[in-house]
């Protein structure tokens, strides 16, 4: 049987949406540009996986507003899974994807100056990575939200008893801060000399 379309309410003709997966952008007529005073959607930024304690859940809007409003994409497992996706998988399955979303981001911003358990992991695993990392207190104000020194973390009681005491784990995680430097440096050098050899033969 033939089946036919009909056609409910036209109304009023819509704009266009831009192709947000092209690097031309149209909006509404094909031949008419995106508006100088609107702001293009195609930008790259950095993307910035944001580790926050699972106690301050509700300050994961305020997280994303901060990094979006500091020219970064948030990457929030809270966000995206909610509370470990409310149990319909196992638990260490979305940990697999949160680390994996941590592997893909550029850089790591943890927030929250009292440290948990599987924050602390996502520091560790992220300097295992040679990530940048920045420390900032939460909250569900955006303008609460300040930078923190690595100095100043206290740990969950709970971290201590398995990592030992604050001193020794701030003293870890600032060793490898600075392992990770010395690489950028030694990297940044390599590429220098790479680059001087190469012009050395082109003459």
């Amino acid at each position: 049987m033939e089946r036919r379309s009909r056609t409910v309410g036209a109304g009023p003709k819509k704009k266009k949406l831009p192709n947000i997966f092209t690097d031309t952008l149209f909006y509404g007529a094909a031949d008419e540009p995106w508006p100088a005073d609107e702001p293009p959607l195609i930008v790259h930024k950095p993307l910035i996986f944001t580790a926050q304690s699972k106690h301050y859940f509700y300050c994961r809007d305020a997280v994303c507003e901060f990094v979006l409003k500091q020219g970064g994409v948030p990457v929030n497992p809270f966000r995206m899974f909610g509370y470990f996706l409310d149990d319909r998988v196992d638990r260490n399955l979305t940990r697999q994807a949160n680390n994996n979303m941590l592997r893909a981001s550029q850089t790591l911003w943890v927030f929250g100056d009292q440290i948990t358990d599987g924050v602390l992991a996502e520091i560790f695993y992220a300097q295992k990575l040679g990530k940048i990392m920045r420390f900032f207190t939460i909250s569900d104000r955006v303008e609460d939200i300040q930078h923190v020194n690595i100095d100043d973390l206290s740990f969950e009681m709970c971290v201590l008893e398995v990592e030992g005491p604050a001193e020794s784990i701030i003293a870890r995680i600032k060793a490898g801060e600075a392992g990770r430097k010395k690489r950028h440096r030694e990297n940044e050098e390599a590429a220098r000399k790479r680059e001087k050899e190469g012009k050395r033969r082109r003459v």
